[in-house]
């Protein structure tokens, strides 16, 4: 790719109209985009920003509140229902259709789900006598495998991370972080040193948990002993971090992206977005960091030294939806209901991709039920750890393809439903530019070329009223 095309748009897709927020983070499995907003989760070509299929809960006030996660041939997902606790699904990875669901009286589900070797891992907030809870499902049936609980944690919405056998999620009511028997749901060990309740996802790599709450912490994956700490701002952080090449990435909600030495926690160096970073999370891929900012903006910034290499303005900002790289072509979810595809270079290599937190990509766990299922990754050299476990995961190609033109889907939403079961995608208008003979301004907020009618109007990359 040619350094002119890094950092174009090659295709927006519409989920639902702009008020929505896109809140989880694309996965990316053979070809196939996975993300929600609003009341669905939606299957969409990689390539084309085309919809494939889209699922559709059988409940009314439904909302995608997760991130997807595919585990053999099923997808799971999250969602939340009005006057109704939060419900688990699983859908048919290549028709949409549901296969089982998951809920419990008095649970609500938190947190995105994360998969691994046959086994989905969700948390979910307890309103009865025995605490939160921690659950095992078998992935095709739906089954309880395991349950931990204790009366005096509340879990903070993070999700689980799956590593060497282990589960590690954030406590809420101990600030604090556990470890939990992968196979058994029996607990490990408890760190309970933090200050603040930690809302951050944890990642693992070369032995060490990283998680975050007022500080970012390092501890060993073995005894949960702490090895570091690092005091970056005042503020906490709602972004999970992540490993690459021996280096620890994080963003912090006043806009301070850091770069933290993975082994002596020491600042390597910081990326400030001015408008903040609230909840997105950074990836890398091919010596280059990629976050999203709540300005509209994906910035993408050298590895080694933090200076901003190109930013994709067009996004409409991602309060929650953190980006995948898959074969050159950054994804992510934007707060107009949107989600795009930027070009960019490489595969996400970072530890919460290849750990499955919080959004992954690969290829599909039918092919290989251990992926995600715990592997020790050393920051040095984390892809190529896992490649020589489960063989050639993807293939890169971003030097000598050409992409077509860039291209917008405009999707459009579809009232009549058929509930609980995979709904053919509503009918989408692929649009090559404005024409001259259309009247357009440029939107207040992200500067969009907004085509001006009659009646209200509203932007279509952001949503802003005209």
């Amino acid at each position: 790719m040619s350094q002119q095309e890094a950092g174009t748009m090659a295709w927006r897709t519409r989920l639902v109209e702009a008020r929505h927020e896109v809140r989880g983070s694309p996965t990316v499995v053979d070809g196939t985009v996975f993300v929600g907003c609003s009341d669905r989760l939606c299957a969409i070509d990689a390539d084309t920003g085309e919809q494939r299929w889209q699922f559709r809960p059988n409940v009314q006030g439904k909302g995608l509140v997760s991130s997807a996660a595919v585990v053999g041939d099923v997808v799971c997902a999250n969602f939340e229902h009005f006057n109704q606790k939060e419900r688990l699904y699983a859908v048919d990875i290549a028709t949409g259709e549901q296969r089982w669901e998951f809920a419990e009286q008095s649970l609500g589900i938190e947190g995105s789900p994360t998969a691994a070797d046959g086994t989905v891992y969700v948390a979910g907030e307890n309103h009865g006598t025995e605490g939160d809870t921690l659950y095992a499902l078998d992935a095709d049936t739906g089954r309880v495998q395991w349950r931990f609980n204790r009366r005096d944690v509340g879990w903070t919405g993070a999700s689980p991370t799956v590593a060497d056998g282990a589960v590690y999620i954030s406590g809420d009511s101990t600030y604090g972080l556990y470890a939990v028997d992968a196979a058994t749901g029996s607990e490990e060990w408890t760190f309970e040193e933090s200050e603040w309740a930690p809302y951050s996802s944890p990642t693992v790599a070369d032995g060490t948990v990283y998680f975050a709450s007022k500080d970012l912490y390092a501890v060993d994956a073995d005894t949960g002993r702490e090895e570091w700490t690092f005091t970056g701002t005042d503020d906490g952080t709602y972004s999970s971090p992540t490993v690459y090449a021996g280096t620890v990435y994080i963003g912090s909600p006043d806009g301070t992206l850091f770069a933290v030495s993975a082994t002596s926690g020491h600042r390597e160096w910081t990326f400030t977005v001015p408008t903040g970073l609230r909840r997105s999370s950074p990836t890398a891929a091919d010596g280059t960091v990629y976050i999203n900012g709540t300005d509209g903006g994906v910035y993408a910034l050298d590895a080694d030294t933090g200076a901003q290499e190109w930013t994709c303005s067009r996004v409409a900002g991602a309060n929650r939806s953190s980006p995948t790289v898959v074969d050159g072509t950054l994804y992510a979810g934007t707060n107009g209901g949107q989600v795009v595809a930027v070009r960019a270079a490489g595969t996400s290599e970072g530890s919460r991709v290849l750990l499955g937190t919080l959004g992954h990509h690969h290829r599909r766990a039918t092919d290989d039920p251990t992926f995600g299922a715990g592997r020790s990754l050393p920051g040095s050299d984390l892809a190529s750890t896992v490649r020589s476990a489960v063989g050639d995961l993807v293939t890169s190609d971003d030097g000598d393809t050409t992409m077509g033109t860039a291209t917008e889907t405009a999707t459009g939403r579809d009232d009549a439903e058929a509930p609980g079961d995979a709904e053919a995608p509503d009918d989408a208008t692929t649009e090559t530019g404005v024409g001259d003979d259309r009247s357009t301004a440029p939107c207040p907020t992200c500067g969009e070329a907004v085509e001006e009618g009659d009646g209200p109007t509203f932007c279509p990359a952001c949503g802003t009223r005209m």
